[in-house]
């Protein structure tokens, strides 16, 4: 008798997680860094989904258009460091330009 509404609640759970329109949390598994390297090159990334770095909002991208897709900032040591959990920063510098790009 108690495993109808049981159930019931978790059909509606799994209905409501497949049936979601928001798409900007949808697939979301990464973001890809792109950073200047000292030759002048291009060096790029893949970061968490969870990464957090100080001072830098994270880009996101929504329906159905992408609002602030891209967050373009400066490294400082303290923002390497903070990268240093995710990504290989040796190739990083303080003063260099990095842009994170939101998944879609």
């Amino acid at each position: 008798m108690m495993r109808t509404p049981i159930t019931l609640a978790a059909t509606l759970l799994v209905a409501l997680a497949f049936a979601s329109n928001d798409e900007s949390q949808a697939g979301i598994t990464t973001y890809l860094i792109c950073w200047t390297t000292p030759g002048g090159e291009s060096d790029c990334a893949q970061l968490p989904h969870s990464y957090r770095i100080y001072g830098v909002p994270k880009p996101y991208c929504e329906r159905p258009t992408c609002h602030r897709g891209t967050v373009r900032f400066t490294l400082t040591r303290s923002r390497i460091s903070s990268l240093g959990r995710w990504v290989d920063t040796s190739s990083m510098f303080p003063t260099h330009v990095a842009t994170i790009y939101a998944p879609k």
